[in-house]
């Protein structure tokens, strides 16, 4: 037989965590829904990024917070992605990438959105300013560049000071197109500089493998990715190519070069992704998107990979190594 002074401290015991979990059962669930368009392997690491992130903030996910990653590498299946996130009615989405974006802004004008690695979003028409978005969606931009007269392309003229002509890719459905003055940029680089620039263009993954067999035909000397989640939906085959090609290229963000690319320059993503969360956290605890100016890069990075470098019998400058944030060895 249990003794009475057992059974009665076991009791209240019993009815404390009772009224513990009902308590816990009944604390709202905040939940958000997140879009992208990138490989399995940047999901989940983006996963684990903003549920680091999220408890720092306060927030247990798979307690008070729940988190929904839909990801797909063809951006023509974000609108259907976007649907169904919306249709699972969250408190906030995170819209990774301009695809993304759009996608989620014509699924709903409600849910707040907050966006993260969106170049231009004035110019795109996702919100009415910077200072004032307006609506329901704010967030953390980037400055995507083009690779004409920028970073990207005086970085790979310091790789190889002799090349005089060099290929960019770029997607023409990407809206970041829409007014630039190719022709003209064009124009000036090869009458004030010396250097041709071809513009290949690649509309879908499978545009990869000819787009880089194109620029090898027309003798450039290297190759300088844009940003786009088409490029990234094809990273693999991309770093695989340019190096059968012997082709060194630039791409805009550090996981082209952790992959076996050769070297990147962009806007620190993990950054951006990690000041996207503080503002899921700031409209999950009351403030209105509307309120919250948008946010532009401060820093960003230059990554080095010697091992690719090695392998295309190329010596990257001291100069560059001493403004490397980070190199692969």
């Amino acid at each position: 037989m249990i003794p009475r002074r057992a059974f009665v401290a076991g009791l209240a015991a019993a009815l404390l965590a009772g009224s513990g979990a009902a308590a816990q059962q009944g604390e709202r669930v905040s939940r958000i829904g997140i879009l992208l368009v990138a490989r399995p392997q940047m999901a989940e690491w983006l996963r684990e990024l903003y549920s680091k992130r999220f408890r720092e903030l306060g927030w247990q996910d798979g307690g008070n917070f729940r988190m929904d990653i839909r990801h797909t590498i063809a951006p023509d299946q974000t609108g259907e992605l976007a649907f169904s996130l919306v249709a699972a009615k969250p408190d906030v989405l995170i819209a990774v990438g301009p695809y993304s974006a759009h996608s989620l802004k014509e699924a709903t004008d409600t849910i707040p959105i907050v966006l993260a690695a969106v170049a231009d979003p004035v110019s795109r028409g996702l919100v009415a300013s910077l200072a004032r978005p307006g609506g329901n969606i704010t967030g953390v931009s980037h400055l995507a560049g083009t690779g004409f007269d920028g970073k990207e392309r005086q970085i790979l003229s310091e790789l190889l000071p002799r090349a005089e002509r060099f290929a960019l890719l770029r997607n023409p459905r990407n809206r970041m197109w829409a007014h630039f003055p190719i022709r003209e940029r064009l124009d000036v680089l090869r009458r004030e500089r010396g250097i041709t620039l071809d513009v290949v263009e690649v509309g879908t993954v499978d545009d990869v493998p000819p787009a880089i067999e194109r620029a090898a035909r027309l003798g450039a000397k290297g190759v300088i990715v844009t940003a786009d989640a088409v490029f990234h939906g094809a990273q693999q085959r991309i770093i695989e190519l340019t190096a059968k090609h012997k082709l060194p290229a630039i791409y805009p963000d550090r996981s082209f070069v952790s992959a076996g690319g050769l070297v990147s320059y962009g806007t620190a993503y993990r950054d951006m992704f990690l000041r996207s969360a503080d503002y899921v956290d700031k409209i999950l605890r009351g403030t209105k998107p509307a309120d919250l100016p948008i946010e532009q890069p401060s820093r960003f990075e230059l990554v080095i990979n010697l091992k690719t470098a090695k392998m295309l019998n190329l010596t990257i400058p001291p100069s560059l190594l001493l403004r490397a944030d980070q190199v692969i060895e």
